[in-house]
């Protein structure tokens, strides 16, 4: 709830008196009301807006209006209109300087800032009566005038709001302006084989993951100055990537609208006391402004940021800003349903009248995801057994290699074939254990290609598919496991760890080659030739002693 303006009524009858060229009964209070609605998403209901009626609006016949200037704003158009507080602005002209001057951002953007500089120092109460929700905000009680509103900056506000002025009047006494702001929206996907956009994609370790991030040319008019000094818009995006994830900075590109863009760089601001790697896409650097090379946070835009820069300009504005970008699915990557997130924001210019002002988008968020094996080697009395070597590949026969992870024996990770350390055999440690991490959905065969010693070997191919399922919720486009399944009864899903685990059991050998085969059964047949040839001399020799 804001004060009402009140006039002093010694100062209005001084006025009339003088036979200023001001209104001789002026009105606080009316019935008339201006409503504010929301753009791009932008909350109001946490603003405030400030309402001050510069003009009296009264209307003389259906085609025109007479505007006369509100007494406490006379000597302000006389020093903006006149350029002089001696020489008197007539409401007239005063209707026409502001016509004029909503066709000029840079000069509008000067007049709002030395209106509500005036208010300020000349101690004038913003008028009416403010109702808000999250997007609208409307204000009552008002007489009819000509007014501008200035918002109020606060910790919340997302974006402040540049020219706004509104006549409400007996033709139009219940205004609705939309809020004279913008803000640049961000959209965060993976670009799925099919190029699709995606949330949640699961990859091999070691495979390129494309990130595709969506944004516009934001309106940045109400930012450009009438000089340089005051000329600023800053625009960056903000990435920031799990342990799991290597950015390739090479593979940047950008495009607004159909044109390539190369006026950015890219910067990366680690923090080495958090596991994420943290980067900006900087957007204005073509006479890079770098006051310390040593420190990722100094290396800015320029000073005046893409203020200056053609493709910012009022042409391109609201076009499509295309960033995409390859990055590997690295040996850290988690498993399971926590995945391995890329997180990305803007951060833009936020107030036109404060140039070092800035605010973050909402994240824009997409996850990686890869999934295990957790083998256990054992005999029938679930003895765990050492030693056992096994090849894992894909269903059509492709070799998979891995490497050695972390210290503990029996731990793999999926790598490339060239990778140092890279191997296709995996072997049970003391406890029996094999964990292979980093595998994609798809249809695997595990083969034994070394039974321990004393034990057979596996007579043929394990065969099993891993398959996830994955959902998006709620605005913040949360991406989640939803289930994480496989064909192979002897196996056990977890979405949470992200692996399949399984016993696979060998038995004794005894005589037996391990390699099975023609070579045994050549072995049962000798050997039951043996017992018949035994039993029909032992018959035979019993008829004779018969």
């Amino acid at each position: 709830m804001k004060n009402k303006k009140l006039l002093s009524v010694l100062a209005a009858s001084t006025l009339f008196v003088c036979g200023m060229n001001a209104v001789s009964a002026d009105t606080t209070t009316g019935n008339d009301t201006i409503t504010i609605k929301s753009t791009n998403g932008i909350p109001l209901n946490k603003e405030n807006f400030l309402v001050y009626r510069m003009l009296d609006a009264e209307k003389i016949s259906d085609t025109e209006e007479k505007y006369t200037i509100i007494p406490e704003w006379q000597d302000f158009f006389n020093q903006q209109v006149k350029k002089s507080s001696s020489k008197e602005c007539t409401g007239a002209e005063a209707q026409e300087y502001l016509l004029n001057l909503q066709k000029n951002p840079k000069a509008f953007k000067s007049f709002k800032e030395a209106a509500a500089n005036y208010a300020k120092q000349h101690h004038i109460q913003d008028m009416g009566t403010d109702t808000k929700t999250q997007d609208s905000y409307k204000i009552s009680g008002l007489p009819n005038g000509y007014y501008i509103i200035i918002q109020e900056d606060n910790a919340d506000t997302v974006a402040v709001s540049k020219d706004m002025l509104v006549t409400v009047d007996s033709a139009n006494p219940n205004a609705t302006i939309n809020l004279k702001a913008d803000v640049p929206s961000l959209l965060k996907t993976i670009t799925g084989s099919d190029n699709t956009d995606k949330k949640a994609v699961s990859y091999n370790v070691g495979d390129k993951v494309p990130f595709r991030l969506v944004s516009k040319v934001p309106d940045i008019s109400g930012y450009l100055g009438d000089s340089t000094s005051t000329e600023r818009y800053v625009f960056e995006v903000c990435d920031t990537m799990s342990k799991g994830l290597t950015l390739d900075p090479n593979s940047v590109k950008v495009k607004i609208g159909d044109q390539n863009y190369t006026n950015f760089d890219v910067v990366k601001t680690d923090d080495p006391s958090t596991p994420e790697t943290e980067w900006r896409i900087v957007f204005g650097t073509t006479n890079k402004s770098r006051p310390d090379n040593t420190n990722p946070d100094q290396i800015l835009s320029d000073e005046k940021g893409v203020a200056d820069d053609p493709m910012f300009g009022p042409t391109y504005t609201g076009k499509p800003i295309t960033i995409t970008y390859d990055a590997t699915l690295n040996e850290n990557a988690v498993l399971g349903s926590k995945g391995n997130p890329n997180t990305a924001n803007v951060e833009y210019s936020s107030n036109p009248y404060n140039k070092s002002q800035t605010k973050h988008t909402w994240d824009s968020t997409a996850k990686a995801y890869t999934f295990g094996l957790d083998i256990t080697k054992a005999n029938s009395q679930d003895t765990k057994l050492q030693g056992a070597e096994f090849t894992l590949k894909k269903a059509d026969g492709t070799q998979l290699y891995v490497k050695p992870s972390g210290t503990n024996n029996g731990h793999y990770v999926l790598c490339k074939s060239t990778d140092t350390g890279a191997t296709a055999t995996v072997i049970s440690d003391a406890n029996g254990k094999i964990y292979i991490d980093g595998l994609n959905q798809g249809d695997y065969q595990l083969v034994e290609t070394k039974a321990p010693a004393g034990y057979k070997l596996l007579p043929a191919p394990i065969k099993f598919n891993i398959s996830a399922t994955f959902s998006v919720k709620n605005k913040s486009i949360e991406t989640t496991l939803d289930s994480l399944t496989t064909d192979n009864k002897d196996f056990t899903a977890n979405k949470d760890t992200g692996y399949l685990s399984t016993k696979i059991v060998n038995v004794t050998g005894g005589l037996l080659p391990q390699t099975g085969g023609r070579g045994a059964i050549l072995f049962i047949i000798i050997g039951l030739v043996v017992i018949g040839g035994a039993t029909v001399i032992t018959l035979k020799s019993r008829k004779k002693s018969a």
